[in-house]
This record gives structure tokens, C-alpha cells and sequence, in this order.
């Protein structure tokens, strides 16, 4: 016998043997191992991704509630800057709704205008401005229903809104104009008090120990 037939007839039955154990193991794991490696990358990828766009939407809010505060701070600091000069031209303009008794008209008419600077100067720095947001919403509600009442009662009144205010002459009234108005306010005032967080905000530098509950960055 030769020695190349020698060295065949031991490499054959080597060569029928099945794969051993640890290559069987080693093969099944390599697989599972691969595939976890890649979810695991696809989750951070994915996440990376989240994280990116949650704060890009956050900032728009936030330049969307600066807006709503300037915007609303300076009509109600407009609207109550313009009245303290001639509180009692507004005391008439309060009585011409014929909502209050005539003992409250004069109190209403003199402490109105100043919470209304009070509020739009809050509202425009920035400071307790979803307390503020509130209290405009709050007081455009109230003014909507009085503009309302007039309306329907056929009483005839400037609403005194900038100034002024009064009986005027029925084709003078405006009061659907001042509705879709204080309506528009009143949804940027809800804006703010649900997304209260917004960039140039005094609160933060100056109460930055008090969380805006609810609201997103």
C-alpha cells in the first residue's frame, strides 16, 4: 500500500462525521447574535431620531407662546394704559351695559385698567405669565358675555375695549367684530396656559425654584 492510499483511507471517515457540537452551537448563536446587534442599532438610531424632533417641536412651541404673550400682553397693556387717564369716561362706559348695580360700576371701572397693565406687562417679560394667560381668558370670557348681553337686550354701546365707550347710534355697534376679536384672544391666552414654557421668560431668572406643571420645552 502506498502512501497516498493510506493517507485516504484515514481522511474518509473523517470526512462522513457530522459537525461537531460546539460548530453547531457556534453557527446557531452567530445568527441571533448578529440580529440583536442590529435591533439594538435600529432602537438607537430610532431613539436618536426622537429625541432630535421632540425638542425641535418644543422650540416652536415655545416661539409660539412668545409670540401669543407679546401679542396679548400688549393689547391688554394697551387697552388698560388708555383708560387710566379717563377712569371716569370709563365708569360711563361700564354703566352703559347695565349689568352692574350702579354701586359697583365706579370700583369696577377704576381697578379694571390697572389689572390690565398689570397682566400685559406679566404676559410681555414673562413672569407668572400662565396666572396671567389665565386671567385674560378669564376676563375675555366675561367681556364676550357682556357684548353678548348688550347685543341681545338691543342696547346700543361702544364696548369701551380701547377707551372711550358709551351709547352710540345702533349702526355703530360692532359687536360681532369684538366677539371674533376677544374670541381670537382668548385661544392665544389658552395657548399660553398650556404651553406656558417659551424662551425670554423673566421667570425663569428670576423663580426658577417654581415648575410650570404640564408643559412641554
Amino acid at each position: 500500500m502506498t502512501c497516498c492510499e493510506l493517507t485516504l483511507r484515514c481522511w474518509r471517515p473523517l470526512a462522513r462525521r457530522p459537525i461537531s457540537p460546539l460548530g453547531a452551537i457556534i453557527t446557531t448563536h452567530a445568527s441571533p447574535s448578529t440580529g440583536g446587534k442590529t435591533a439594538r442599532a435600529k432602537g438607537t438610531k430610532n431613539g436618536t431620531a426622537n429625541k432630535s424632533g421632540a425638542p425641535l417641536r418644543e422650540r416652536i412651541f415655545g416661539w409660539v407662546t412668545l409670540a401669543f404673550r407679546i401679542w396679548v400682553g400688549a393689547v391688554f397693556l394697551w387697552a388698560g394704559a388708555v383708560k387710566i387717564p379717563a377712569l371716569e369716561e370709563f365708569v360711563i362706559s361700564v354703566r352703559a351695559y347695565q349689568i352692574l348695580p350702579l354701586e359697583l360700576t365706579r370700583p369696577v371701572a377704576y381697578v379694571l385698567p390697572f389689572v390690565e397693565v398689570a397682566i400685559g406687562l406679566m404676559l410681555i417679560v414673562g413672569i407668572f405669565h400662565r396666572l396671567a394667560g389665565a386671567t385674560t381668558a378669564f376676563l375675555l370670557v366675561v367681556f364676550m358675555v357682556a357684548i353678548i348681553s348688550v347685543w341681545v337686550r338691543g342696547i346700543a354701546v361702544d364696548c369701551g375695549c380701547f377707551g372711550g365707550g358709551g351709547e352710540v347710534a345702533q349702526e355703530e355697534t360692532e359687536y360681532g367684530m369684538k366677539i371674533v376679536e376677544n374670541t381670537i384672544w382668548f385661544l392665544a391666552s389658552m395657548w399660553v396656559v398650556v404651553k406656558p414654557k417659551s424662551p425670554l421668560s423673566l421667570q425663569d431668572k428670576v423663580f426658577p425654584e417654581i415648575e410650570l406643571e404640564g408643559a412641554d420645552r
